[in-house]
C-alpha cells in the first residue's frame, strides 16, 4: 500500500515535482524547476523501499520500474557526475548555500544505488552513483574552508560509507572522514 502511494506522490506534478524535475534535467520533459530543494531525494528514497519490496517479492514490473526510473537519473546527471536538479535548472551555482541541499540528495542517491546494488546485484545505479561520489571527492576531500560548511547533513556521510562498504574504495571512507572533520 505504501509504495504505490509514494510513488504517486513522487510522480504528481501537482504535490511533489520530484520525478518531473528530472525528466526535466534528463531533456524528456519541458519545464522549469518546482518544488522544495530536497526532492530529488524523494525519487532516490522510493527506490530505495522499491528495491526492498522487490528483494521480498521478485516482482518483474516492479524491477522494470525502477530501471525505467534510474534511466531518467542516469540521463538528468551531470557530465562530471553532479547531480541535483534544483541547482542545475535553476542554473544556481555549486555549493553556494548548504539550504539548498545538494549534498543532502546526493548522500540519498548514493546510499539507495549502495541499496539497490546488494539487492539486485546490477550496476546501473551504483554506477551513477560512484561518478557522483568521485565528482564530490574531488570537489571536499581538500576543500575550501569557504564551502567546508556544506557538510552539515548527514546523508553524504552514510552515503559515503555505503558505497565503501560495496566498492571497498578507501576513497569513499576517506570522504566520510572528512565530511565528519568538517
Amino acid at each position: 500500500v505504501s509504495l504505490p502511494h509514494l510513488e504517486r506522490l513522487m510522480k504528481s506534478s501537482k504535490l511533489s515535482h520530484a520525478l518531473a524535475n528530472l525528466k526535466i534535467a534528463a531533456g524528456l520533459e519541458k519545464g522549469e524547476f518546482a518544488g522544495v530543494d530536497w526532492q530529488d531525494a524523494w525519487v532516490y528514497k522510493w527506490i530505495e523501499a522499491a528495491s526492498a519490496i522487490y528483494e521480498k517479492t521478485r516482482d518483474r514490473a516492479l524491477n522494470k520500474q525502477i530501471d525505467l526510473i534510474i534511466s531518467v537519473i542516469a540521463r538528468a546527471q551531470q557530465p562530471d557526475g553532479y547531480i541535483a536538479t534544483q541547482t542545475t535548472l535553476r542554473k544556481r551555482k555549486r555549493f553556494l548555500d548548504y539550504n539548498h541541499h545538494e549534498l543532502y540528495v546526493m548522500g540519498h542517491l548514493v546510499t539507495a544505488a549502495c541499496i539497490h546494488h546488494r539487492i539486485t546485484g546490477k550496476t546501473n545505479f551504483l554506477d551513477i552513483a560512484r561518478r557522483t561520489a568521485d565528482y564530490i571527492y574531488k570537489i571536499f576531500i581538500d576543500c575550501d574552508p569557504s564551502i567546508a560548511d556544506m557538510a552539515h547533513n548527514p546523508t553524504i556521510i552514510m552515503g559515503s560509507v555505503e558505497l565503501y562498504r560495496v566498492t571497498r574504495e578507501k576513497k569513499y571512507l576517506d570522504l566520510a572522514k572528512a565530511f565528519v572533520d568538517m
